[in-house]
């Protein structure tokens, strides 16, 4: 369904086409004013829910033309956005005491901030956007520990990152009470989450990139865990939400460790998640516990088509065969990871990737198969076996 008559008036040919193009992604009609004055003459002429503007325009002034359109009384209230060039905080201000609904710079990775910024100005400043989000949340969890959920989480991600590159990839520890990610990659600790969530709350770009680490052995950038479990009871899930909104801003794919934590810190991630991986094990105490919150899940609203069960024989080879798990427990198992006997254990002393380690073993051929999976396209539809 047709949201909205947007006119855009922008003179840059390459602008003019990015941004029709996201505009009719998220559903709403364009029309494209190439200078200052067809965009006066388009205005009179058609009704708009929305004007989006740039300042510098190839005829004219992005203010001569607000005042212009301001003055026809039949479509003089409708809203403008400005879409333009960083100006200094006074002159935006001026700008916004004007008139203006609001001003948003161009820069990259900026869809997600320029489609807030539409709807509220459409529909009002409480709008929620359900709908548009540039970034990928996958989670990783198991029922119980012990079944190398972490190292499951680095190494998809690396090989994720090789695969979408040079789209990007973050990596979030909020395995509490304590995360090891940053011990298990070698990777530089800047903030913890507990930190920044404490700090940023909804934090803005240039204050999440002082906070957010990157190691090129990896190729993906890290958000470290709590350091101890006084620093993780300080985790507020109100800030942590608006924390998880801005980085979902920023990176094309957010992999979050949750461990075997299923709390009011965990769940709200859960239920918000495109994709959530429920790592197990194959004795039967680790089967059971994981259907019994898989069934919990379900209960709380998060679909089964979005759960992707992984068997991973972190431990030994002993225990239910795949077969068996799927017989007896009527549990769909997406992926078997063998036991990679001492080699796991080794490539994270070395604080290296499995891939890089061991590139033709079988286990990271399944691990970059899921990492495979994970590529989302523009459908949203995961096709799995």
């Amino acid at each position: 369904m047709e949201k909205g008559n947007i006119l855009v008036i922008e003179s840059n040919k390459a602008t003019q086409k990015w941004i029709d193009s996201i505009l009719k992604k998220a559903g709403y009609s364009v029309e494209i004013a190439e200078n200052g004055f067809d965009g006066m003459r388009f205005a009179a002429r058609s009704t708009h829910n929305l004007i989006i503007m740039d300042l510098g325009l190839s005829d004219t002034t992005g203010e001569m033309v607000y005042d212009s359109i301001r003055q026809n009384p039949m479509v003089g209230n409708v809203p403008f956005i400005i879409f333009s060039a960083k100006v200094d905080d006074a002159y935006k201000e001026s700008l916004l005491e004007k008139g203006f609904a609001d001003f948003v710079v161009k820069k990259p990775d900026v869809e997600f901030e320029l489609l807030r910024a539409i709807i509220e100005a459409i529909q009002g400043p409480q709008s929620i956007v359900p709908d548009v989000k540039a970034g990928r949340l996958i989670s990783f969890f198991s029922a119980k520990g012990g079944n190398g959920t972490s190292s499951l989480c680095i190494n998809i991600a690396h090989n994720l990152a090789k695969k979408v590159d040079p789209k990007t990839v973050l990596v979030v520890d909020l395995a509490l009470p304590m995360g090891s990610l940053a011990m298990m990659t070698g990777a530089k600790a800047n903030k913890s989450i507990a930190e920044i969530a404490s700090e940023g709350g909804s934090c803005d770009h240039d204050f999440l990139k002082e906070c957010i680490s990157h190691d090129e052995t990896w190729n993906f950038s890290f958000i470290h865990g709590s350091r101890t479990p006084q620093e993780a009871q300080i985790i507020d899930p109100d800030k942590l939400n608006l924390l998880f909104a801005s980085i979902l801003k920023m990176y094309d794919y957010i992999l979050v460790d949750l461990g075997k934590t299923l709390s009011r810190i965990s769940l709200p991630i859960l239920k918000r998640s495109d994709f959530v991986v429920a790592v197990f094990g194959a004795d039967f105490v680790t089967v059971d516990l994981t259907l019994k919150t898989l069934a919990y899940l379900e209960e709380a609203g998060i679909q089964k088509t979005k759960v992707f069960p992984i068997l991973n024989r972190a431990v030994g080879r002993e225990g239910l065969t795949k077969s068996e798990i799927e017989d007896k427990y009527e549990l769909k198992i997406q992926r078997a990871i063998p036991f990679a006997e001492n080699k796991m254990n080794h490539s994270i002393n070395q604080q290296v990737p499995y891939a890089q380690e061991f590139p033709e073993d079988v286990v990271n051929l399944v691990l970059n198969d899921i990492a495979g999976i994970m590529i989302v396209h523009n459908t949203g539809i995961l096709e799995l076996d």
